[in-house]
């Protein structure tokens, strides 16, 4: 964890926290980037020598903002408290012991040079409160998005995430927690899980019959194709993806409900032992479709990470339910990056 590589390594938070700041503006200047036309080559004429040069190339009917950085006043972040600590240059050391104290609950303005993100240098960014625990600022952020306070209806809001951070009540009354999600379920911990980015499997579909695999990548619309060039091919299984296999795999009766693949009936080589670890495993992509020349295969030890992380969400959810004397709820949500996907 990140705690533990701070209490590890002296210039841990240091370095965290500049890959953190790095991270902020580069998504800043993405956004940036996204209000101005698209660039293209310019064309050369016949003879014509020197470097190539981009021209703008506009989209008809489209507006562009065209905006610079120094355009942006005010930012508002928000994070787990961990990430808090580090982009704010917090000691976390004490959030890894119990009862788990952060540094500050409150809310924070402070100045975007002096966090070194890089916008108006008299812009503020404005950083939302923890409320306890592993239970931060990205919950209240979920709060102020969904409002359940002012809702009649009884809802359980799951923010799914390496720390599962869980919501449940309405107008009359909230409770919070968290879960220790594992980081399974954001592509983590799997042999060839990655995160929601381009060639990672995000949909699957399995033949009942013949159990041949057809799935469809981040980066592209259609689904696999043979002839598309190697970069736009497979390379993992990101979270989302990896809930739409184990779906599939259980639908066809390739895993059984208990979590264990299913031994008799396999219709396909793609259903083998590892010869390494002895484990079944399930090949959804073969090395020559896949981006890392490498069989892409969903294993034993995959589905029991997700168990595992299902387990723990499970958990809270229910604990939370029974201190609220609950049987049901109205209504579920799914928030994070991982809900985004889903």
């Amino acid at each position: 964890s990140r705690i533990t590589y701070h209490m590890m390594n002296p210039d841990g938070l240091e370095r965290m926290n500049n890959d953190i700041t790095e991270g902020l503006n580069w998504l800043i200047d993405q956004a940036i980037e996204g209000t101005h036309p698209p660039k293209k080559k310019k064309k050369k004429k016949k003879g014509e020598e020197g470097p190539e040069e981009c021209v703008e190339a506009p989209e008809e009917g489209k507006t562009y903002l065209r905006l610079t950085k120094e355009d942006i006043e005010d930012i508002t972040l928000c994070g787990n408290t961990a990430m808090h600590h580090i982009l704010l240059n917090l000691d976390p050391e004490h959030m890894g012991l119990a009862p788990f104290p952060p540094v500050i609950h409150h809310s924070l303005n402070i100045k975007a040079r002096d966090l070194g993100i890089k916008i108006n240098p008299s812009a503020y960014i404005f950083v939302l409160p923890n409320e306890a625990g592993f239970v931060g600022a990205d919950n209240v952020g979920v709060l102020i998005s969904e409002e359940p306070y002012n809702k009649e209806e009884m809802q359980l809001i799951i923010d799914i995430g390496t720390n599962g951070e869980l919501v449940l009540g309405n107008s009359d009354k909230l409770i919070s927690s968290s879960c220790a999600t594992g980081p399974a379920l954001e592509g983590a911990q799997l042999q060839f899980g990655m995160r929601a980015a381009p060639g990672a499997i995000e949909r699957i579909e399995i033949d009942a019959e013949t159990h041949e695999v057809n799935y469809k990548v981040i980066g592209r619309d259609a689904w696999r194709k043979y002839s598309e060039p190697k970069e736009m091919q497979a390379k993992g299984i990101c979270g989302s993806g990896i809930l739409d296999v184990l779906a599939e795999l259980y639908r066809t009766g390739i895993v059984e409900k208990s979590g264990r693949f299913n031994k008799k009936g396999q219709k396909s080589n793609r259903f083998r032992k590892n010869p390494d670890t002895k484990l079944p495993e399930f090949v959804l992509a073969w090395a020559e479709e896949s981006s890392i020349s490498k069989d892409i295969v969903i294993t034993q030890k995959d589905v029991r990470q997700i168990q595992l992380a299902k387990g723990a969400l499970y958990a809270g959810c229910k604990l939370m339910m029974r201190r609220m004397g609950l049987e049901k709820v109205d209504k579920v949500k799914i928030a994070g990056a991982f809900g985004t996907h889903v």
